[in-house]
């Protein structure tokens, strides 16, 4: 990892530190280059002013809306909805790998607004693909979350590719994030625990970006879902896995 992007680190995980009893951070923001969507998706943004699941959001709107909000930091990973894949995974790589660096580029200019967090996919990369992504997003990127989401990239949470891949994660020292519950038959809570029963690293860790919200530490074969481990969210959760069992909350 470059020594520039190592201090930028350091400087949002002290930043976040200092004034975790006070920022308004929104979990869960897809960010989209604009520049990059496909025909499809413009002539559908075109067509209405109104929301739909995946509209768009480039960084100046997300600006926007987070002054109107009041809302002092986002969490934020590629759109799914804008990254669209083909047959061939070794483009499909470089597709989610250019969505991906999108967020790293938008944080690098807002290093105390848009927490980045990284995005692969082993049904559309497969399973080396995926884990080659997440290496790259954590230390190219500097991303400390990799986030996996099967119900929207259609593909069981559960499956040995996706523990395959979340113990890539769990080995380069980042933290495995997932979209689950019951809107989808491949996110059921179940999958989590299989999850969760699969990874047991032998060393604590420590939710990223110093912790603003939570720190977590388990017991093996455990698993907690966190609804506000950076704000409202209850979809997203954070594996973090170590033969402790504490809880300590640090929210306000």
């Amino acid at each position: 990892m470059k020594t520039e992007l190592q201090r930028t680190l350091t400087s949002r995980a002290e930043y976040l530190e200092t004034h975790a009893h006070t920022l308004i951070i929104d979990a869960d923001v897809h960010l989209t280059d604009m520049q990059r969507l496909s025909e499809a998706m413009r002539c559908k943004v075109a067509s209405t002013d109104n929301y739909f699941h995946g509209r768009p959001l480039d960084l100046a709107q997300l600006l926007a809306e987070m002054t109107m909000a009041r809302v002092d930091a986002a969490l934020c990973w590629q759109n799914p909805s804008a990254t669209e894949y083909g047959q061939d995974m070794e483009k499909n790589h470089e597709v989610l790998l250019r969505a991906n660096q999108y967020v790293a580029e938008c944080a690098a200019r807002y290093p105390e607004k848009i927490l980045p967090a990284g995005w692969t996919d082993p049904r559309a990369l497969g399973v080396k693909g995926a884990c080659a992504l997440a290496t790259q997003c954590v230390r190219e990127l500097g991303f400390p979350i990799i986030k996996l989401n099967p119900a929207q990239n259609a593909y069981p949470m559960d499956s040995q590719d996706v523990i395959e891949v979340v113990q890539t994660i769990l080995d380069l020292g980042a933290i495995p994030a997932f979209h689950y519950g019951a809107d989808t038959a491949y996110t059921p809570a179940s999958g989590l625990r299989t999850l969760a029963d699969n990874r047991v690293p032998a060393t604590s860790d420590r939710s990223a970006y110093g912790g603003v919200a939570v720190r977590v530490t388990m017991k093996p074969r455990t698993c907690i879902r966190i609804p506000a481990i950076w704000g409202w969210n209850a979809k997203i959760c954070f594996l973090s896995l170590a033969p402790s069992a504490t809880v300590t909350s640090r929210a306000t």
